[in-house]
């Protein structure tokens, strides 16, 4: 399969991030993960498309622009955070600790 290449803003080419990205689909109702791009959608857009779009994901349109903008941003925020993983911190083990459970398992082979 031919890798698809997203061009940065200065020219680079970026790889993939995700399978959606490889296959071209839209993994969120936003159309992206990436916060800066979904602010660049949302403004390109007229007043009469934030509130299409808004009602989409179950938001109540506003006639407020501004007001409108902030409340998109702040749902996709909050449904990014979703798809985001957890960070997992590795506990520290007392070295004694350490030791003794390395000698316990290297007794079993």
């Amino acid at each position: 399969m031919k890798k698809k290449f997203k061009h940065t803003a200065d020219g680079r080419k970026q790889e993939p991030l995700s399978i959606y990205d490889v296959l071209g689909m839209k993994a969120t109702p936003y159309g992206t993960t990436d916060e800066p791009e979904y602010r660049k959608k949302i403004n390109s857009m007229n007043l009469s498309d934030l509130q299409s779009h808004a009602m989409e994901l179950g938001l109540k349109p506003s006639n407020d622009r501004r007001f409108l903008e902030e409340r998109l941003v702040k749902q996709f925020k909050v449904s990014r955070s979703s798809y985001k993983a957890a960070s997992v911190k590795r506990p520290k083990m007392d070295p004694e600790k350490r030791e003794r459970a390395k000698k316990i398992m290297s007794s079993g082979r």
